[in-house]
């Protein structure tokens, strides 16, 4: 683990891997609502042995240090908990310190899990320096959706999570049944 100081001047720690060789560029890994846990340590060591410099900033910390959640309803009520004490902004300050910590490598992507799948999806409009940014199964996408994206993301969601809320799903233009019948004057027509 290493230490980072966020903008405000709070420090926090983070699990960093460096890749055995020169890097290709940086991965910053957002934990789940169970914190900087051995699978988010694993995601991380993964992305360095592919040649990244990878770094897992622990947003839990300026509440609660050290925070390794089990996957029960105990861990995800504390989890919660915790997200809501950390807040968006304090967030996003913590993942640009991250960031900012490993850009000398190149380009730097983001990807998060969970709550920091939702993070590292609004991170493309909140976070300087991104060359993308990746969420998986992150509440909140949808509701941020309409927003301007200054950096490239995707997301993937789940459609049988129960910690996520099922909507109803409108079908937008963008949103074909069967694949781009014409792609012409820059618009996408479904069949």
């Amino acid at each position: 683990m290493i230490e980072l100081t966020a903008g405000d001047g709070h420090t926090f720690s983070a699990y960093r891997a460096d890749p055995p060789d020169a890097p290709k560029g940086a991965v910053v890994v957002l934990q789940e609502v169970f914190g900087v846990n051995p699978h988010i340590r694993q995601i991380t060591d993964a992305f360095a042995a592919r040649g990244y410099v990878a770094i897992a900033p622990s947003l839990f910390d300026s509440i609660k240090p050290g925070v390794e959640l089990g996957y029960d309803d105990a861990g995800v009520a504390e989890g919660i908990a915790l997200m809501q004490q950390v807040g968006k902004e304090r967030a996003f300050a913590e993942i640009q310190a991250a960031v900012d910590a490993v850009k000398s490598a190149g380009k730097v992507a983001i990807v998060g899990y969970c709550w920091g799948g939702y993070l590292a999806y609004a991170a493309g409009n909140h976070v300087n320096g991104l060359a993308c940014a990746v969420g998986y199964y992150g509440g909140g996408i949808v509701a941020s959706a309409y927003s301007p994206i200054p950096a490239p993301r995707t997301a993937s969601t789940a459609t049988s999570a129960t910690a996520i809320r099922k909507r109803p799903r409108k079908r937008r233009w963008s949103e074909p049944r069967s694949g781009f019948r014409n792609m012409s004057r820059g618009r996408l027509r479904s069949r």
